[in-house]
């Protein structure tokens, strides 16, 4: 084996034994910009004819098929980001124009590999300090992103750690950041625009609410408003507190619609007259006309400014009384009874019937009304029976004369009369008056 030493960082270079064919491999190894190690490898050709890489252990340093000129030396470059753990070798193998093949190895020892070169240097971050108007409120900001993690303490003050491999620019691994300064700036608020409201009326306006803010207010007695910055604002101009004057009253007049008084007319002449007047900011005064006045209280009016009016005497509608008519009770009910009476002789000369004369009773017979208290003759003829006679009735009905009368007893009467003749002249037939 015959040792190569490499120009460079502590680089050690071990090669392969000389022969006919062969190459001479060296390495070399310093730090990388930004950490690990540029390795560089030197492949020297002994021969004077032309050769190829047929096999490359590294081939991201020396790619399979490289060739080499005659007795050329080549350069190669291979980036090393972590630290080896044993020594690195490059071994290639190589067939020249001739037709010999040959396998060499160049190493570098571990120990070549600095750890020095493992650390990067990075610059501390900027954060950024955050102080809004108002008193005890300045804090960092975000943290800008970077191989570092950041913890913000409980007073304020912000430590960033570096990671693994890296350092900052000072040597350290670990910053601390101050508690930044509060500039304790007020912030500048405009003032309240607090509504004024004034109803209609006098000496009612008034200050409304007042709206939500970093303030407090404070109505005074007179009519006027304070309002109080809370600490760390203030108002234009530094103020910090804004006292508003009494808000002028307008003095407008509520405008009132007159009452609608009812007139009350009851039936009869000349007393119609007003009835009873709705309550409201009025007060109303019966005047010894009939008519009547209402004046608007302090602060309101009627239509037109109007303060006072009068309304006049009702106008009477004359309507008379409407007179009830007399209680009619009803009459009280009669019970009567009617009665009927026949004489039969001989014959039917003689045959006759009467009806009793009474008040609220009607006698008819077949529809007819009789005559009451008189005999009446039986004319109402039947025709011969199977025994040859001529028997004949009269149906005689009694009725009640109208409501005041109810009719007790027997109503109907059947007054059969014989037609048997007479063995003697017959007896003379009372007069009847018919």
């Amino acid at each position: 084996m015959t040792l190569v030493v490499a120009v460079g960082f502590a680089i050690v270079g071990l090669a392969a034994p000389s022969s006919a064919h062969h190459n001479t491999i060296t390495g070399s190894v310093s730090c990388r910009t930004g950490g690990g190690w540029d390795v560089t490898w030197e492949v020297v050709n002994s021969e004077q004819r032309t050769e190829r890489i047929t096999a490359s252990n590294r081939p991201q340093a020396v790619p399979v098929g490289t060739t080499f000129r005659w007795e050329e030396t080549r350069t190669f470059a291979e980036a090393v980001t972590s630290r080896p753990t044993s020594d690195v070798t490059l071994t290639l193998s190589a067939e020249w124009s001739n037709g010999v093949t040959q396998t060499n190895s160049g190493t570098i020892p571990v120990a070549a590999f600095s750890e020095d070169c493992n650390t990067i240097r990075v610059e501390a971050p900027e954060v950024p300090v955050v102080d809004d108007c108002g008193p005890g409120n300045a804090h960092y900001g975000t943290v800008p992103s970077g191989p570092w993690t950041s913890v913000l303490n409980a007073d304020g003050s912000l430590t960033i750690t570096a990671d693994e491999g890296y350092v900052f620019t000072n040597g350290q691994t670990v910053i601390t950041y101050p508690v930044p300064t509060d500039s304790n700036q007020p912030c500048i608020e405009s003032a309240p625009q607090v509504p004024v409201v004034d109803d209609c009326g006098p000496g009612n306006a008034h200050y409304g609410t007042v709206p939500s803010g970093p303030w407090t207010s404070v109505l005074n007695p007179d009519g006027s408003l304070t309002i109080t910055a809370d600490e760390g604002h203030a108002f234009p101009a530094g103020r910090t507190v804004i006292t508003y004057p009494v808000p002028t009253d307008s003095n407008q007049p509520c405008i009132e619609s007159a009452p609608q008084v009812p007139v009350i007319d009851d039936c009869g002449p000349g007393n119609a007259h007003y009835g009873t007047v709705p309550s409201g900011p009025w007060t109303s005064v019966l005047n010894p006309t009939g008519s009547l006045t209402i004046t608007a209280n302090p602060g309101h009016s009627f239509g037109n400014g109007q303060t006072v009016i009068t309304l006049p005497v009702p106008t009477d509608t004359q309507q008379p009384c409407p007179v009830s008519p007399p209680e009619v009770l009803p009459a009280e009910v009669r019970v009567v009874k009617a009665k009927a009476k026949q004489i039969d002789k001989c014959g039917t000369r003689s045959d006759l019937f009467k009806v009793s004369k009474r008040a609220g009773v009607v006698y008819t017979v077949n529809g007819t009304v009789l005559h009451q208290g008189v005999w009446l003759k039986a004319r109402t003829l039947k025709p011969v029976n199977a025994k040859g006679k001529r028997p004949y009735s009269v149906t005689v009905r009694a009725a009640s004369a109208d409501a005041t009368y109810r009719l007790e007893g027997k109503q109907v009467w059947r007054l059969r009369f014989s037609t048997k003749p007479c063995a003697k002249a017959p007896e003379i037939a009372p007069h009847t008056g018919s």
